[in-house]
């Protein structure tokens, strides 16, 4: 199954397989042989998954491998990568001249490595980094390349669960190469994803963002006779979608595509989001279409277990605030609207807000007068004390230097030179610096 794989992406989908507990006992061993094998042609077993693989191929105890021998850069990245150090992986790759004739094709396995260690942010970051650079006059090996790393940029979106996202850039990439699928066909020895794994990207993808009013635009606008061709699994499932019958899409949805989805590694990684999503879809279709309907009927309908149907009814009423309400087994629509019960609280809280603030406001006001009050006190208790300790300036002699009508300009000579207090200080200033 694996054995044509030469990168880490064989020893992950081995492991994932055992993991899962998918397929037969015989074929999980064989897998596990593939990894095994492949480890040791590498000349380096330490993966994290090596105990299990070991155990899982039935084969006897196998001497490790835990020192990687010196290679080239493509050997260290991948040594470091089995081993789940991807950062590290990414910087021998990276290490490589920029101009090398190998450049997306080195590209191309950090896109792998980032993958692998589900860094998504770097895998946008990578996608702005080919924007800009320039890929005339490129030979068609690192043509062929790019357009692999463009199609795991896809792979990031749909594991991300953001199908909207992979639906525009898979189109976008497919007006401008319409057979830019065809690199996934050959059987490349460090394959990551296969054709058939980005075809059910594509379909699950596709009915899950489009909204049920525009399944048969897309049928129509689209070329519909290519569609059909590239992914007849996606045309039957729309079909059965726009004749509401929602049993039999459901039936393949939970059976083949659920069966296909699981086995992948990349394709489970986004497929418990999308089977989900698309339940909430029909229910809301039935919501929107009715005022009362029973989960009992629901259930008969699309072939769910009640219990998962009420549960997923609810949480759909409760996140998209739906106006309805589950009395038992009966759905049925209420008149109020949800905002009805959000108004009374924010009423509620606003009289809260209210007395909360007027108790604020008394308590500042009563601080406010003791404040005013101890202030009043300190000033009264501070002019009885300057009365009793004011200061008793010398006896002036008033007589002597009363002023009237009469006095003349000897008089007030006399005062204010030979009796003033600055004559006097003066005089004693003079003397202190003439040292008489």
């Amino acid at each position: 199954m694996l054995k044509r794989l030469e990168s880490p992406i064989c020893v992950e989908r081995a492991h994932f397989l055992i993991t899962s507990g998918l397929g037969s006992l015989t074929e999980r061993g064989e897998c596990a042989k593939d990894a095994i094998n492949y480890l040791l042609r590498l000349g380096y077993t330490k993966s994290p998954h090596w105990d299990e693989l070991v155990a899982q191929s039935g084969l006897e105890a196998i001497e490790p491998i835990e020192v990687a021998n010196s290679g080239s850069k493509r050997h260290l990245a991948f040594c470091k990568a089995v081993a789940h150090e991807y950062p590290e992986a990414i910087s021998v790759i990276e290490a490589t001249p920029t101009l090398s004739a190998e450049f997306y094709r080195n590209l191309e396995l950090v896109a792998h490595f980032l993958v692998l260690s589900k860094n998504f942010k770097g895998l946008e970051e990578l996608e702005y980094r080919l924007s800009a650079i320039p890929n005339a006059n490129v030979a068609k090996e690192e043509l062929e390349a790019l357009s692999r790393i463009q199609i795991l940029v896809l792979c990031g979106s749909y594991m991300q669960c953001k199908y909207l996202e992979f639906c525009k850039g898979f189109f976008k990439l497919e007006r401008s190469d319409p057979d830019f699928m065809r690199v996934l066909e050959c059987e490349h020895e460090s394959r990551f994803i296969t054709h058939d794994e980005l075809s059910l990207m594509v379909t699950v993808s596709s009915i899950v963002a489009i909204p049920f009013d525009n399944y048969d635009d897309f049928l129509s606008v689209e070329d519909a006779a290519s569609i059909e061709r590239r992914f007849p699994q996606l045309v039957r499932c729309l079909k059965l979608l726009t004749n509401t019958s929602f049993g039999s899409f459901l039936k393949m949805w939970h059976g083949s595509i659920d069966e296909e989805c699981k086995k992948s590694l990349l394709l489970a990684h986004g497929w418990d989001c999308a089977r989900s999503t698309m339940r909430h879809k029909i229910y809301f279709f039935y919501l929107r279409i009715s005022n009362k309907l029973t989960i009992s009927y629901l259930s008969r309908t699309l072939n769910i277990e009640e219990k998962l149907v009420e549960e997923e009814v609810r949480v759909l009423i409760e996140n998209a605030h739906l106006n309805f309400e589950i009395i038992g087994d009966l759905i049925r629509y209420k008149s109020d609207h949800f905002l009805a019960a959000v108004t009374s609280k924010l009423k509620e809280n606003h009289e809260l807000i209210n007395q909360s603030l007027h108790f604020q406001v008394s308590n500042n006001r009563s601080l406010k007068n003791m404040v005013q009050e101890s202030i009043i006190g300190n000033n009264a208790s501070e002019s009885a004390g300057n009365d009793e300790t004011v200061y008793q300036s010398p006896k002036i002699d008033r007589a002597r230097y009363a002023f009237d009508d009469n006095m003349d300009i000897d008089e007030i000579n006399d005062i204010s030179d030979v009796d003033s207090a600055s004559f006097i200080l003066g005089n004693e200033s003079f003397s202190r610096t003439s040292g008489c």
